[in-house]
């Protein structure tokens, strides 16, 4: 079996700093519209903020449990017994 690239997992990563920042934006715009559509200031937006903020953590931890998991998979194999 070839063994796995680190730029690969330095690659996830940093694309887990990027999905947070973003999904944390998002969240903030998307409350912020609904705020002015509805006149709920700040309520939706904080809301939304913080939904956006629990997306990017769950990405983070499912993308280190990836890792994780990929990691024990490619460990040292021990001979068979027998």
């Amino acid at each position: 079996m070839e063994p796995k690239s680190p730029w690969r997992a330095l690659g996830s990563l940093g694309t887990v700093g990027l999905t947070f920042v973003v999904a944390t934006v998002l969240g903030a715009l998307v409350g912020y519209y609904l705020d002015r559509l509805f006149g709920t200031s700040p309520w939706l937006f904080l809301l939304c903020l913080l939904f956006g903020i629990a997306a990017g953590f769950r990405e983070f931890f499912r993308v280190i449990a990836a890792l994780d998991r990929e990691e024990k998979d490619d460990g040292p194999s021990t001979p068979a017994n027998g």
